[in-house]
């Protein structure tokens, strides 16, 4: 081995960009190739893929033996230093282009998008961004975006501005977004969320292939695994699903999204069959929870007569409702709810016994939310549209209020209409913004939305969306449960109707 290594490196000598020999035959290329020399299996590759080569005489294209020596140099492991890497990278750049176009040029070759997916993803992880042409960079982008298309259910429309190069980067799924934002972002060479900290490896065998996060030699971190039953990709801990991740299982179509925690979905939701309608299963706390969630019921009316709308995806970690409870589309004024009140018209006070709406204090606590409670009503018999819409929906906690306000452009006019909208953070075209519309009724205490999220220490208040349309300011603050504010409900479940968002 060290004879035959020695004699490559004797003849061949490298200079930045450029690779230079002194009679070196293509015997001897293979012979050291054979005993694992990076260099000879490289300029192997190069050679039988193009049919020229800097260091060999000219030959035939031949692209399965192009196949069998660049991915030995793309796997070998004792390749290191920059000039190395950049050519392992272009390697796995031509693996990528053999297995998703080869066919079309020798028939011995089978187009496999699996192989595609994982070299191309592998080669823009690592950095291609130099020394490769045009045509091969749009080529192993498009492989890379046909695999998160049917991988990852990335949405169309992504996939084509990807594979045109612009700087454009719509997730869709809320669960690979944690993924993807860390790596294509990279691959795209935006600097906006460089990836530079990661050190993404691939390793194969001959049961699974994997890109990603490595420590101590085992998979920790964020990553792709594909293996014979599907695809996953999300975060790992000592070779473990372990974190929010994605799977999706290539014979049922089945898909499996949320929190992991040992291998196992610990909080989240199972979809069967391949349809993306309503979860099968909602998973908390490791235990399957039964009965299943009703339908999300969009487009039917509620108990009000009102039509319950669409969620939007505004890349959140909820899907916000398009419209208010009780808004319409002719009319997108919602109607007023005291905090823990199922019936708008419940409008008890007790601060003007004269009035006929008077009730004591305490009655009114027991109405609003429960006299002596001391926790959120998400999910209970005082969360409104959990009640009247279905338990698919739910009021928002206190942090996705604030999530929605420190991520989202909220423009706020005199007649307390708010434009929400949360554009491409990448592009920055309007056409691409999502952007949610409402009309705020007037309360007594002003224009707010409530959250589900009770005051800690003092209970007889919990937190709302206060909107000052002086100013146009919003802010999140604690406000009497008597008070009357607009609700807008979100939802958990990232699928509906068949349709990504």
């Amino acid at each position: 081995m060290n004879r035959i290594k020695n004699l490559f490196l004797s003849v061949l000598v490298i200079v930045p960009g450029m690779l230079h020999a002194q009679g070196l035959t293509v015997k001897e290329c293979e012979q050291a190739a054979d005993k694992g020399v990076f260099l000879a299996q490289v300029e192997l590759g190069f050679l039988y893929f193009s049919g020229t080569s800097q260091v060999l005489e000219t030959h035939p294209k031949d692209y399965v033996k192009a196949m069998h020596y660049l991915q030995m140099a793309a796997t070998n492991s004792e390749t290191q230093g920059k000039e190395t890497l950049r050519l392992k990278t272009i390697c796995m750049a031509y693996l990528a282009q053999l297995y998703a176009y080869g066919e079309r040029y020798d028939k011995r070759l089978k187009y496999d998008i699996y192989d595609a997916f994982f070299w191309a993803y592998a080669a823009l992880s690592f950095g291609l961004d130099a020394g490769i042409s045009e045509d091969l960079y749009k080529n192993v982008v498009e492989a890379a975006v046909k695999g998160m298309y049917l991988f990852a259910r990335i949405d169309k429309r992504f996939c084509s501005e990807f594979m045109h190069l612009k700087d454009v980067s719509t997730v869709r799924d809320y669960y690979s977004l944690l993924m993807f934002d860390r790596t294509y972002d990279h691959a795209l060479k935006q600097g906006i969320r460089p990836a530079a900290s990661l050190k993404l490896n691939a390793r194969i065998n001959e049961d699974w292939k994997y890109v990603g996060e490595l420590s101590d030699e085992k998979i920790n971190g964020i990553g792709i695994l594909i293996w014979e039953e599907g695809f996953y990709c999300g975060n790992f801990a000592n070779g473990k699903f372990f974190g929010k991740g994605y799977v999706k299982f290539k014979e049922t179509g089945s898909v499996k999204v949320g929190e992991w925690r040992d291998g196992e979905l610990y909080n989240g939701i199972l979809y069967e069959d391949g349809e993306y309608r309503e979860p099968s299963v909602i998973y908390r706390d490791g235990k399957g929870l039964w009965p299943r969630p009703i339908s999300l019921n969009i487009g039917k009316t509620d108990k009000g007569g009102n039509v319950i709308p669409v969620p939007e995806n505004m890349d959140l970690s909820v899907r916000w409702a398009s419209g208010l409870m009780g808004s319409s589309e002719d009319n997108r004024k919602g109607e007023l709810y005291r905090w823990g009140a199922t019936n708008p018209k419940h409008t008890y006070q007790s601060r003007n016994p004269s009035l006929p709406n008077y009730l004591p204090h305490e009655a009114c606590l027991a109405i609003y939310g429960g006299a002596g409670r001391r926790s959120d009503i998400i999910g209970t018999g005082y969360d409104a549209p959990y009640c009247l819409w279905s338990n698919a929906w739910r009021m928002p906690t206190r942090e996705e209020m604030e999530e929605l306000v420190e991520k989202c452009k909220i423009t706020v006019e005199k007649d307390g209409k708010l434009i929400i909208s949360r554009e491409d953070d990448i592009s920055g075209e309007p056409e691409y913004a999502t952007t949610i519309i409402i009309e705020l009724p007037r309360g007594d205490d002003g224009y707010g939305i409530w959250t589900g999220s009770i005051h800690p220490i003092n209970n007889e208040k919990a937190y709302a969306l206060v909107v000052d349309v002086q100013s146009g300011s919003v802010s999140i603050k604690p406000k009497d449960r008597e008070c009357g504010f607009a609700i807008l409900p979100v939802t958990d479940i990232p699928f509906y109707q068949s349709e990504l968002y």
